[in-house]
């Protein structure tokens, strides 16, 4: 019995909590989402639907500012998945 494994796509995610940045694979891609978004913007821009008025923010608007920005900026995402160390794998070592 062969083992297949997976390559998923990962992404950057920052931990609060621990202060670091880890990856974590991400499985589920959704490739109507283009299709959807030209949609879209061929509806705006061609048909008779039109986005109303710009909202604009001042540049000093606390809004403007998230509160999930890390103070740390990340490594690539490839040295995050070169340390990533599975709890499973050492809990069966």
């Amino acid at each position: 019995m062969s083992v297949i494994k997976q390559s998923f796509r990962r992404k950057k995610v920052y931990s609060k909590a621990a202060c670091n940045w880890s990856t974590k694979p991400v499985k589920k891609t959704y490739r109507y989402i283009t299709g959807l978004i030209t949609e879209v913007i061929n509806e705006f821009t061609i048909g008779k639907k039109r986005i109303s008025g710009k909202c604009e923010q001042l540049p000093e608007d606390s809004k403007r500012i998230r509160s999930t920005i890390a103070p740390v900026t990340p490594p690539p995402t490839s040295i995050l998945r070169d340390q990533h160390v599975s709890r499973l794998r050492k809990a069966k070592k």
